[in-house]
């Protein structure tokens, strides 16, 4: 019996987004509405950007995003191509941004228009290959990727992701310190294998 296809939870959303493509999947700040056929389209092109870039399996990108509908069709993209996510939450220090980006080995930082402010304070901060941005930023911070991906392919990338690749990188924060929480690998759609988590949390 041939094994079952492994679907990853981006992947499954992107399906799932495209069985109703006109239906509204996004309600922007400013009242514009996305469809689901579009935000599925703009995912799968910004996807082969990330993978003509070099961004594939065992690479990171980190977001240095707001609650933006950029920001969500990024974290998906970079799923698709097999890389791992990383967020750099609103809130903390430029220097704590810094030993995050630092600390997961950040292949690509991607920036959004609402955090261009803090992008200003980090950058100085860090060297990663490639800071990008999601959307127009006159060319201050990094390349345009959203325009850069206009002419790419509007469908899945073919990328093999396998139940041990991982999904991100999550961090938790103490009273002194930052304590890094190990990468949380897939065993099955969308669900982290949790008994790695634990060993892996374990053994520091």
């Amino acid at each position: 019996m041939p094994a079952r296809e492994f679907v990853s939870a981006p992947a499954l959303l992107l399906r799932s987004l495209l069985r109703e493509p006109h239906r509204r999947a996004i309600t922007t700040a400013d009242g514009g509405e996305i469809t689901a056929g579009d935000l599925a389209a703009a995912t799968c092109r910004l996807a082969h950007e990330l993978l003509a870039r070099g961004v594939g399996r065992g690479a990171t990108v980190t977001l240095l995003t707001g609650n933006t509908a950029e920001a969500l069709s990024a974290r998906y993209a970079a799923g698709l191509a097999g890389a791992r996510v990383v967020n750099l939450y609103d809130g903390m220090s430029a220097p704590v941004l810094a030993e995050i980006t630092a600390s997961v080995e950040t292949t690509v930082l991607l920036v959004d228009a609402e955090r261009h402010a803090d992008a200003a304070e980090l950058l100085p901060l860090i060297d990663v290959p490639t800071v990008l941005t999601l959307g127009p930023s006159g060319g201050a911070i990094g390349e345009d990727v959203i325009a850069a991906s206009a002419h790419r392919p509007a469908e899945e990338p073919a990328v093999r992701i396998g139940p041990g690749d991982d999904l991100g990188i999550r961090h938790t924060g103490g009273t002194t310190a930052l304590h890094l929480v190990d990468a949380i690998p897939l065993t099955a759609v969308g669900k982290p294998d949790r008994k790695r988590l634990r060993e892996a949390v374990a053994a520091r």
